[in-house]
């Protein structure tokens, strides 16, 4: 995602229930449209900036998925082959 996104709107990855992983290098957590913007059977990790993670996790629409959130700089351990 881009690092100017402010934005996400109506379900645009409802549909995206095996996304395992979902990479943002977005430091202030852009407004969710809506609370059902994922779907709430989703598993994928949410990686963002490492001074952003608790920032994510309180943020409105965003904290259901609080125990999801990992910081980006374990991405690639993660991910070893991106």
């Amino acid at each position: 995602m881009p690092t100017t996104l402010t934005f996400i709107g109506y379900q645009n990855f409802y549909l995206m229930t095996s996304l395992e992983a979902f990479v943002m290098n977005i430091e202030t957590p852009p407004t969710l449209d809506w609370q059902w913007e994922f779907s709430e059977s989703t598993k994928c990790v949410f990686y963002v900036p490492d001074d952003s993670v608790d920032a994510y996790k309180t943020a409105t629409n965003w904290s259901k998925y609080a125990s999801q959130f990992k910081p980006l700089s374990t991405f690639s351990t993660d991910f070893p082959n991106g």
